[in-house]
């Protein structure tokens, strides 16, 4: 997951998106890598990239 937010009150533009103040959160697979590199880059904006959880594996219920 991706969590973006513009550092200026009023948002701002970038890769053909508006990003409001608020964060916003976007899926992975959102941005290409081209563009996930622009956003990182503008100092205009806040960009940070969160590792979703990996699923707990089911455990083998005991024998009674």
């Amino acid at each position: 997951m991706i969590i973006i937010s513009a550092k200026q009150k009023q948002g701002f533009w970038r890769c053909g998106i508006f990003h409001p103040f608020e964060s916003t959160q976007y899926e992975d697979g959102a941005f290409t890598n081209e563009q996930l590199d622009v956003l990182e880059a503008e100092p205009m904006l806040s960009v940070t990239q969160v590792a979703e959880p990996e699923p707990e594996a089911k455990k083998p219920k005991a024998e009674k």
